[in-house]
């Protein structure tokens, strides 16, 4: 493939080595049906010990970067691949910049309307780096 195409891959803000937003939670926080005041304590705990700055770390900020790189690199067109997470990605990025799109691969998709939480983190731990 890398003979006739080039393969770029991007850290999205949040993730990887890109200044991860990691919280700690008690070892004994209930996942499953935790109370909201709790929660609301925690969360507001974390938010408060993070060096970044959470609302630039959206699904819809992700793809303004991703287009941007695009952009950037002088793509006419480009072929996404997404799995997981990343087909939410693709999916927002087709609606925004579909023109700019030649390919699409989704494996595994999360669909749009399915929230997100705890059950939908990285399989590596939340507290590597």
């Amino acid at each position: 493939m890398q003979r006739t195409r080039d393969l770029v891959l991007l850290d999205q803000r949040g993730t990887g080595g890109s200044n991860r937003l990691s919280c700690d939670f008690p070892d004994d926080f209930e996942l499953d049906s935790p109370l909201p005041a709790r929660i609301r304590e925690l969360s507001t705990a974390c938010r408060k010990a993070l060096a970044g700055r959470p609302e630039f770390y959206t699904t819809s900020v992700a793809v303004r970067d991703l287009e941007a790189v695009r952009a950037a690199l002088g793509y006419a067109h480009i072929d996404l691949y997404g799995i997981s997470y990343g087909t939410r990605v693709v999916q927002h990025y087709l609606r925004h910049y579909g023109a700019e799109v030649r390919a699409v691969v989704l494996d595994g998709v999360l669909a749009p309307d399915r929230a997100l939480g705890p059950r939908h983190r990285s399989t590596r731990s939340a507290r590597s780096t």
